[in-house]
């Protein structure tokens, strides 16, 4: 009798700590399960102004590179211009010589203008670029998080259902012991 009793108060102890365990699983799934869906939501915030941000940047770089794009063309004309004119003044009069001095002050002028838009372009490009790794970036950390509490997930589910057959066990065990 007094191993019937011992077997007993050794199955009783095994269940209990069967439901100890199997109550903080649910505890550690249901809290991951809320970080899923926090993460979810988060990600489903971030999503739109993340893309509408980069729609904005797009349309501001077309417009401003379109209107740099004018400039640069009136620029050129206004450059061809300045060189007829200088090929047709005479070389022998001062006035002319002023004014082909102002001439060539506008068209360097204009030359570093065009060279630093060149460059602004240059850095909008890189700018953009940047963005859309940063966008591939982030969906890759998606997809990550996503995979890892899919696992997570069916870690618990798994481990919550061999605790529950450890527990039949038991008290299958415990009732045939009874009898």
């Amino acid at each position: 009798m007094g191993e019937v009793a011992e077997l007993k108060a050794q199955l009783a102890e095994r269940v209990k700590h069967y439901e100890n365990k199997l109550a903080t699983l649910t505890v550690i799934k249901g809290a991951l399960e809320s970080e899923n869906q926090q993460l979810r939501e988060q990600l489903e915030e971030d999503r739109p102004e993340a893309e509408e941000e980069i729609e904005e940047l797009k349309e501001e770089f077309a417009e401003r590179l379109n209107a740099k794009d004018s400039q640069i063309a009136k620029l050129k004309d206004d450059f061809c211009a300045l060189r007829l004119k200088l090929s047709q003044s005479t070389k022998g009069d001062t006035a002319n010589e002023a004014l082909l001095a102002d001439k060539d002050e506008m068209i360097d002028a204009y030359k570093s203008e065009g060279e630093a838009l060149m460059r602004r372009q240059g850095e909008l490009e890189g700018f953009i670029k940047k963005l859309r790794a940063q966008q591939k970036e982030q969906e890759y950390e998606k997809d990550k998080l996503l995979a890892s509490t899919q696992v997570a997930e069916a870690g618990a589910a798994s481990r919550a259902a061999e605790l529950e057959l450890a527990l039949e066990e038991a008290k299958s065990d415990s009732t045939g012991l009874q009898r």
